[in-house]
């Protein structure tokens, strides 16, 4: 983290006279601090310790990645330090005796009020995406608590996309280093809004990572499902969360998992369900060049109307390419074509990984798997839908 170049750090024993105290100064980055009794007025009589800074440019205060808290000139210098310190358990008071700015950030981060939280942690959203995340997550908002009662953050599960925010370059969920928040690239089992906390292997602190143990990131996800109210938020992102809940080692309780046999069923009815079958049919759409989930955000009406085959799983959807382009134009050219699990460009966390890793588990073997044109519904109509690609799953004899 770079806030200034030009550093003094003044300070003494607590109990020692004002004669003591020393300075430590930074004036550059290339060049080494030194050392250096204290003016008679760089240290207030009521402190120990005075930080001072001198920040050249307001505009910019940097984080991991040397990405800038504040890029964006409707953000104010002081609500992106209010972002650095959402999570620093200290009193923090500012002042700005310019304009007259000021602001008190509270020690209590796990009770002030999520709204206030929110605020202060995403500045840089607009106010009606920033009211939007507040709408959606306050509700979910809660310690990271591990069996002793130690805290590693507060968080929400991500219930709402970046795409539906109109925020697509944002990330909601941070890290906390010592107190100070990062923007993070690499989030912990599942996305999340709020801060959980991180730790760095760089004096910079340039990359972030999550230093919250499974268990604790397991047990908050299984009580996010239980925090869920199903009747405020639509199917296709109930599918979403109950998936990456179970990625980060939760249980995902009674939230729908998948669409089988003309209904959403909860994860337990689902395995139930791929154990009993020796075939498995995952619905797959064309986007060229390349195949990708054919999801419940997708379905047309004919399938909610009429029954489909048993073996039909309908996941969250996912606009993830899952194989080569080379790949596509074979299957596309032969109509038929058998492929193993590392032709699939699968990720953690994607619906369709899921999946996959429960089957194996539950059938205790690979499954041969082929692309090829299927037909979803039962054959009982007069006027059948077209043919659909479709990953056919099949348990070895």
């Amino acid at each position: 983290m770079l806030l200034a170049k030009h550093i003094k750090v003044t300070s003494k024993h607590y109990e020692a006279a004002m004669s003591e105290a020393k300075v430590l100064e930074f004036q550059s980055l290339a060049t080494r601090p030194f050392i250096r009794p204290a003016d008679a007025r760089e240290l207030p009589r009521d402190f120990s310790t005075r930080v001072s800074l001198k920040i050249a440019d307001r505009g910019h205060v940097f984080g991991p990645y040397e990405v800038g808290i504040i890029r964006d000139e409707s953000i104010s210098f002081e609500s992106g330090l209010l972002q650095l310190i959402a999570m620093l358990d200290v009193q923090v008071e500012y002042l700005n005796r310019i304009d007259g700015t000021s602001f008190v950030h509270t020690p209590n981060v796990y009770e002030v009020d999520v709204a206030v939280f929110l605020d202060e942690l995403l500045p840089d959203l607009t106010k009606k995406a920033r009211n939007a995340v507040k709408s959606a997550h306050a509700a979910l908002m809660r310690p990271l608590e591990g069996v002793d009662g130690s805290k590693y953050g507060r968080a929400a599960l991500l219930m709402l996309e970046r795409r539906e925010l109109e925020a697509f370059e944002m990330e909601l969920g941070r890290f906390s280093v010592g107190g100070f928040v990062y923007r993070g690239e690499r989030e912990p089992k599942a996305p999340y809004v709020g801060v959980m906390e991180g730790d760095t292997d760089e004096a910079a602190r340039r990359v972030a990572y999550s230093a919250v143990p499974a268990g604790v990131i397991g047990r908050w996800a299984t009580g996010q499902a239980r925090l869920i109210d199903q009747n405020k938020f639509l199917k296709s992102q109930l599918l979403r969360a109950s998936q990456r809940i179970i990625t980060a080692g939760g249980d995902p309780s009674s939230l729908p998992y998948c669409f089988v046999e003309g209904s959403l069923v909860d994860y337990v009815t689902a395995k139930q369900a791929m154990k009993t079958n020796s075939q498995v049919l995952v619905p797959l759409s064309e986007g060229y060049p390349t195949f990708e989930l054919y999801g419940y955000s997708d379905m047309t009406e004919i399938y909610f109307n009429h029954r489909m085959k048993k073996e039909v799983f309908i996941l969250a959807s996912d606009r993830i390419s899952l194989i080569d382009e080379d790949i596509f134009h074979n299957i596309k050219r032969n109509g038929l074509r058998e492929i193993s699990l590392s032709d699939l460009k699968l990720r953690n966390g994607q619906p369709l990984s899921l999946f996959l890793d429960t089957l194996r588990e539950l059938w205790s073997c690979e499954p041969r798997l082929t692309i090829e044109e299927e037909q979803l519904l039962q054959a009982d109509l007069h006027s059948l839908p077209p043919l659909r690609w479709v990953l056919d799953l099949r348990r070895p004899s």
